[in-house]
């Protein structure tokens, strides 16, 4: 038997034995863990060989082929424009003229005035904060819209947006509207994917400016 642990040790385990030893038999049934990396890799030890235990490495489940990272980017970029056009066009609907053809900003306070009547007296929120809100709310919705859509400053506008649409669900379910708070709340979510596969902001104006700087 002590012949046979001889072999055994360092961070990976060896075992030397012969086909006379008796303890062939004991080894042969017991399965080794050895960690490297932090990953460990179980072998069952055959007998009348020498078996070093191969180690399993982060590079073998990780994530970093290039049609996974692609797949990653394609989803990311989806998710963008989707997040982008729905802030920018619900930001330039604030400038059509109701009932009418006209369209600039000049119609974006006639635009909000009934968004304002329509929370006027609400308990939750407060009267004086009704008219500055909707006077920023459009140009938030432009402006976030525009620079997730461009994939420009892709995190802090992606915040900024899902930070508008929290708003809006908020003001929705003070009034209450339900339903349109739970359309809200699907933005929101789109929103979140969106910036949880940031990291895969290749397609965008970030990544080009990021690669024009790295290669000065």
């Amino acid at each position: 038997m002590t012949e046979s642990l001889k072999g055994i040790g360092g961070p990976s385990y060896w075992l030397k034995s012969s086909p006379a030893d008796p303890a062939i038999d004991f080894w042969k049934s017991i399965f080794l863990l050895d960690f490297t990396v932090g990953i460990g890799t179980i072998a069952s030890l055959p007998s009348q060989t020498t078996t070093r235990i191969q180690t399993i490495t982060m590079s073998d489940t990780s994530c970093c082929q290039p049609k996974c990272c692609n797949e990653w980017a394609f989803a990311h970029l989806i998710l963008r424009l989707w997040v982008g056009m729905r802030l920018l066009f619900a930001g330039l609907d604030k400038m059509r003229q109701k009932g009418g053809d006209g369209f600039g900003f000049e119609w974006i306070e006639k635009s909000m005035q009934p968004i304002v009547d329509n929370f006027v007296g609400n308990p939750y929120l407060p009267g004086f904060m009704l008219k500055p809100y909707a006077v920023v709310l459009p140009y938030a919705l432009l402006i976030s819209g525009l620079l997730v859509t461009l994939g420009l400053f892709t995190r802090w506008s992606l915040l900024a947006g899902g930070l508008t649409f929290i708003s809006l669900a908020f003001g929705l379910m003070a009034l209450p509207d339900d339903d349109q708070a739970v359309y809200r709340g699907i933005e929101v979510a789109l929103t979140a994917f969106a910036l949880i596969t940031a990291a895969h902001n290749s397609l965008s104006v970030d990544a080009l400016i990021f690669r024009k700087k790295s290669a000065a």
